[in-house]
């Protein structure tokens, strides 16, 4: 599924059931995102109203953050990117999970990801909710910033991406020999 929000005339928030699609541990969240500080906004959540597991994806300080919680009772777990998205600017944030991989894009790159460990996924049950929170009632996490589209859709693998047993994917550079580059192979 997927929401349309760029329309001036749209409600800024918006709350619906949460579906199949965010019922199982493989899922995306795609969101074309603005913020206009440095505070927390939230992107969008998934059953933080309910009893059973839940997350929310955040906007913090230009970093994108992924809360979950495994059940109604359990502890919230946090990962937090480096700063990645500039304020007063559009950027496409994209967090894939599938199974215990979950990947961050922004603007088609990836710039995290990790491999969580911290016990079994159960259905999410709730609401969705997108441009803001409920976690904490009167704490709204959505005056900061706009969502201009989001969509939600299954996936099966994460495609593309270098992961294996490794906890977190950082960029590698690749050291280039300059003193081969002077030499003509041709010649």
């Amino acid at each position: 599924e997927s929401w349309d929000l760029s329309d001036p005339t749209a409600d800024s928030t918006v709350t619906v059931d949460v579906d199949t699609t965010l019922q199982s541990d493989n899922f995306a969240v795609d969101a074309d995102v603005q913020v206009e500080d440095d505070s927390t906004y939230t992107v969008a959540s998934a059953g933080v109203d309910g009893d059973g597991a839940a997350w929310m994806i955040q906007v913090e300080g230009g970093a994108i953050v992924y809360s979950w919680r495994n059940h109604g009772n359990g502890d919230w777990h946090k990962f937090k990117t480096d700063k990645h998205i500039e304020k007063k600017t559009l950027a496409n944030v994209r967090m894939e999970r599938a199974g215990k991989i979950v990947v961050f894009w922004v603007n088609g790159q990836i710039i995290a990801a990790f491999k969580d460990d911290s016990g079994k996924v159960v259905q999410v049950s709730g609401k969705l909710t997108i441009g803001f929170d409920i976690l904490v009632p009167g704490q709204c996490h959505c005056g900061n910033g706009s969502v201009e589209q989001i969509g939600v859709e299954n996936i099966d693998e994460i495609e593309d991406t270098p992961i294996d047993s490794v906890q977190v994917i950082d960029t590698v550079e690749t050291v280039v020999d300059t003193i081969d580059l002077t030499k003509d192979s041709v010649i």
